[in-house]
């Protein structure tokens, strides 16, 4: 009896550890992430956060500014910038607060199911969401939602759990697939009340942008996402070596950006994990965490595009999976293979990672120093053009707008179709090497020294108002 107790002891004992040292690495995982992503915020960071300062200073939402987001991601910027102002470290820290409420919302799931290795897989959880993925993102914001309504519909909770993944929906819209992995854990008896939950819940939300937006742009939101999301990142690759490629370029184009999305996300290194710990589910958990892998990852594929951030989703729910598939693991050879391969995507997830954040970190530093010598004279009074998606210039310079769809032109057909009469701009800003054209093509180049390896060109009737800019 007293060995049965010390062993039980010691076992509570080695558990409070093992939790307590899952709760340190969280937290340093977390300042490191306010470090490295607290500079000034580039791409769609910034563009979340430009519209949020917009419509924080009075503008109208898909009337003065335009994007093809639902307006939740943009409120929550605003009220970022209404509560810090332009202190973006301060915004960091409390977006990465936020994958601290999806990490804990994991951990809680986990333990509701009993499994084992949710404390490490709560820690590798944190790496992934907070030193892989950009904390500014809609994923970002839709996973603790997505989450609450795991865990509610887990406690049987149809109403709540619809009200959850309703919510998750208006930051993230494929958020909807997740009602097929919920109503395996509610059961059928709460399945009538959870759909009409859902249901209910989205003709609100679509009646409720339909007041908000009005219907013209409302009808125009409705456009404009087949566009985005049909068009591809970057021009179809051309292949010298195998032409038949060439054939399916838009396909092959989109493949490669899947797999690329996969690795730099990390969940290529978590599929393969789980891929290799899987056999024939034999409880609940498992067969409910394999339906909710299949739903995420096919949530991600609603179009050509795979940024890394898509996949944030997914990563709970392949981590959820491999620990209810862990007990008993068996090593085989098709097991040793796959967890090789895990070990081999690591490499490039790490490497690509560390280049994305030192770009990150370049463009930032980039774009601040030049928002600091043009703003001044910009501010709201002359206008600027950018070769390529640059949300972050119009973040730091805060020029005039030609157009509500100026800022988001380059990355989008639809709105890049409406921007075509719009006035010349006053500035324009070249930030690829393509472009030879001579300063009488494009105006007078200002700012030399300040914009380097960018190129700034002011129109002759406002280039004196920047003689002092370096």
């Amino acid at each position: 009896m007293k060995a049965a107790r010390i062993a039980t002891d010691f076992s509570v004992t080695a558990e409070r550890v093992r939790v307590l040292f899952a709760i340190a690495a969280i937290v340093a995982a977390a300042v490191v992430a306010t470090i490295i992503q607290g500079g000034f915020p580039v791409s769609d960071n910034a563009m979340f956060e430009y519209i949020g300062r917009a419509v924080l200073h009075g503008h109208v939402l898909y009337r003065d500014v335009w994007d093809t987001k639902l307006p939740p991601v943009y409120y929550v910027n605003a009220f970022w910038q209404w509560s810090f102002g332009e202190n973006y470290r301060l915004h960091a820290v409390a977006e990465a607060c936020i994958g601290l409420a999806s990490i804990g919302l994991f951990a809680l799931i986990g333990r509701s199911f009993g499994l084992r290795y949710i404390a490490p897989a709560s820690v590798v959880l944190a790496i992934m969401l907070l030193l892989v993925s950009d904390l500014n993102s809609v994923e970002m914001y839709a996973l603790p939602l997505l989450l609450a309504a795991v865990l509610a519909s887990r406690y049987g909770k149809p109403l709540l759990c619809g009200i959850f993944i309703v919510a998750a929906t208006t930051f993230w819209i494929p958020a909807v697939a997740l009602t097929i992995p919920a109503a395996i854990l509610l059961g059928k008896k709460h399945i009538p009340a959870f759909i009409s939950a859902v249901v209910a819940g989205i003709v609100i939300l679509l009646a409720l942008m339909l007041v908000f937006a009005g219907s013209s742009q409302f009808l125009n939101l409705l456009r404009s996402w087949p566009a985005y999301v049909s068009s591809l990142p970057a021009p179809p690759q051309q292949h010298h070596h195998f032409p038949i490629l060439n054939r399916i370029d838009r396909a092959y184009t989109a493949f490669s950006n899947f797999c690329y999305g996969m690795i730099d996300s990390g969940a290529a290194v978590l599929l393969a994990i789980l891929v290799a710990a899987i056999r024939k589910p034999s409880d609940l958990a498992q067969r409910f965490g394999i339906v909710w892998c299949a739903c995420m990852l096919l949530a991600t594929c609603g179009g050509t595009r795979f940024y890394s951030q898509y996949f944030v989703p997914l990563l709970p729910a392949l981590l959820f999976t491999t620990c209810a598939f862990l007990v008993d693991l068996k090593l085989t050879r098709v097991s040793v293979v796959m967890l090789v391969l895990a070990a081999i995507f690591v490499v490039p997830t790490f490497r690509d990672t560390s280049r994305y954040w030192i770009a990150v970190s370049q463009r930032s530093s980039l774009s601040e120093r030049i928002g600091s010598a043009l703003r001044p004279v910009m501010k709201q009074q002359l206008s600027m053009e950018s070769d390529t998606y640059k949300p972050d210039l119009y973040l730091s310079v805060e020029p005039r707008l030609r157009s509500q769809y100026e800022i988001v032109a380059p990355s989008n057909s639809f709105a890049e179709n409406r921007l075509s009469m719009a006035p010349p701009p006053d500035i324009t800003v070249i930030t690829t090497g393509e472009s030879d054209s001579t300063p009488r093509d494009r105006g007078i180049p200002i700012c030399t020294r300040i914009a380097s390896p960018w190129r700034i060109f002011a129109s002759r009737s406002v280039s004196a108002r920047f003689a002092s800019c370096d």
